[in-house]
Parts: structure tokens; sequence; C-alpha cells
């Protein structure tokens, strides 16, 4: 198990239940609303914590620490789809591409060199910011404006990217929740959405979309997080509400999606 902070990344130590650091040289600088996120892609754990760092890699068979990816670009999002490492609303070169997917080489943990061993990138225009990617056979992408779907087609185009959803988007990044590609479970300006992998469907509508606007601290909206657990067939938000006036999270919402309520 690993973990991470604002400075340091960490590795759970069996033997005496502690977190050993497994930072890079120098650890690190988070944003303030930056927040990690992990893929495994064969031995390589691979993470990724906002624009101030490229992605970092932690080989699970023979690392003793994280380390820069070189080459690689810093990244808010990661996903893995099909073959491919995907990096989305990303920073290189001194310049953040908000709307930009960079998609590392075809089995390649190492390889971003645009033009090489089909690494290559694509801008999705007119839906705002990239605020999350879940991967799989297909890569579902969300936006503030839309969501997009990226199919992998190989040389010359590598993958298409075509906007499927322009009546709604994510601005809550940690409200995105997959279950699998057809099961995509996040807040959008309306309330929540089912994504069913060809469109969303209202699922707190006349329930729980109220209530949570009316919940939630809008200062702390970034530190909403949520995940699934398909043992219960329920998925969870945490959130910090008004009452809250620290921004700590002190609610959980729990939405059962085996019987909609």
């Amino acid at each position: 198990m690993f973990a991470g902070d604002a400075t340091k990344l960490y590795k759970f130590a069996a033997s005496d239940s502690d977190l050993d650091s497994v930072s890079t040289t120098g650890n690190y600088t988070l944003g303030t609303e930056d927040t990690w996120e992990f893929l495994q892609f064969g031995n390589s754990l691979v993470a990724a914590s906002g624009h101030n760092h490229a992605l970092q890699e932690y080989n699970i068979e023979s690392s003793s620490k994280f380390d820069p990816i070189s080459g690689a670009p810093a990244a808010k999002y990661i996903a893995v789809v099909r073959d491919f490492i995907i990096a989305a609303n990303v920073k290189y070169g001194g310049t953040v591409y908000n709307n930009r997917i960079y998609f590392g080489g075809i089995n390649s943990v190492t390889d971003w060199t645009i033009g090489t061993n089909q690494t290559d990138i694509q801008d999705i225009p007119d839906s705002g910011e990239i605020t999350g990617i879940v991967g799989g056979e297909v890569g579902t992408v969300f936006l503030q404006r839309g969501i997009a779907r990226m199919n992998y087609v190989g040389s010359p185009i590598i993958f298409t990217v075509d906007r499927i959803e322009t009546n709604n988007g994510c601005e809550i990044p940690g409200s995105i929740a997959a279950l699998g590609s057809n099961a995509i479970f996040y807040l959008s300006p309306n309330g929540f959405y089912l994504f069913n992998g060809s469109k969303s469907v209202p699922i707190g509508a006349e329930k729980v979309d109220q209530f949570f606007f009316d919940d939630l601290n809008p200062a702390f909206h970034h530190r909403v997080s949520s995940t699934v657990d398909p043992t219960n067939q329920t998925v969870l938000w945490s959130y910090a509400s008004n009452a809250s006036a620290t921004g700590d999270p002190d609610k959980i919402l729990i939405y059962n999606y085996a019987v909609n309520k």
C-alpha cells in the first residue's frame, strides 16, 4: 500500500504498521488543491500529483524510492487505456495545457517522446479544463463542460477522441468514481449522474441533489473524494459540509446503485 501527502510519498511497512518514506530525493511540493493519483502498469507504480512535478515511478520489484520519469509531463490525472498510460491536464516545457491528453508509448512507462512508439498529444477544445480520466478498453475523459471518449485506432492517429456529452460535465474532480468504463458516477453542476458509456443518467434528482448543494461548503469543494464499494453495491462521496469550519470532510453521502436509492 502507498500513500502521499503534500511533501512525501510513503509505503506501508507490514512489519511495524508504519508508513516509510519512499519519496524522490528532495521530496515534493504539491499545490493547495493537488492530490496524488496512482496506477499500476506492469511492475511499475506511477504517481501523478499536479503540475509541480513530473510523473513518478516506483518499480515494485526493485525500487527503494519513487523517481521522476525522464521526459514525462507533469499531470493532474492519469489512467491506463489499453496498452498506454494516459496523462491529462498536463504541464511540460514550462507550459500548462489544461485541456490536453498526452499518451505515452505503447507498452511503455518511460517513452514520452512525441512522435515515437505511438506517443502523441491531443487537445479537447470548447469544453473547459479536463477534470478526470477513467481507463479501460476505452478512455473516458471528463471536462468541466463535457465528456469525451478515447478509442484506440493505431497509427497514424493513435486515438480518436469524440465528445459524447455536451450537456453535462464535471467541475469537482474528486467526485468521479468508476465501477467500470460503463458505470462511472460523478457530480455535475446539475447534480449526481451515472455515465453508462454512452450517456449520463441522473441519479440524484428529486432525491439528494438540492440537499447536497445546500450542505456542501463551497470553499472546500476540492476536498470531495469518492469511491465504489462493489461488495455492498454502493458509491460513497465524502465532503466538507457547512458545519465544517476547518474544511475537514465531515459527512459521507451513500448511493446504492442496486436499488437506486
